[in-house]
C-alpha cells in the first residue's frame, strides 16, 4: 500500500514531473473534487513526453489541460 500524501505533496510531486501548476490553491481544489489517480493514470498519457522516461510531463503541460 502507498503512503498518504496530502494535496500539496501530490502537488510538488507533479510539478517535480514537469507539470505546469501555475496556482497551487487552484490545483488542491480540483484535487479535492476529483481523484488524483484517476486524472494522473487516465489522462496522463496524452501529456507525456515520449522522449523522457516514464511520468515525465511534456513542456509546458498545465494541470488545467488535464482537468479539462
Amino acid at each position: 500500500m502507498k503512503p498518504f500524501k496530502t494535496h500539496k505533496e501530490l502537488i510538488a510531486l507533479l510539478k517535480s514531473r514537469g507539470l505546469v501548476i501555475r496556482n497551487d490553491r487552484f490545483a488542491e481544489r480540483l484535487l479535492t473534487y476529483e481523484n488524483y489517480y484517476a486524472v494522473k493514470n487516465g489522462y496522463k498519457p496524452l501529456f507525456l513526453s515520449t522522449t523522457e522516461p516514464d511520468d515525465i510531463y511534456k513542456s509546458n503541460a498545465t494541470i488545467k489541460e488535464i482537468f479539462a
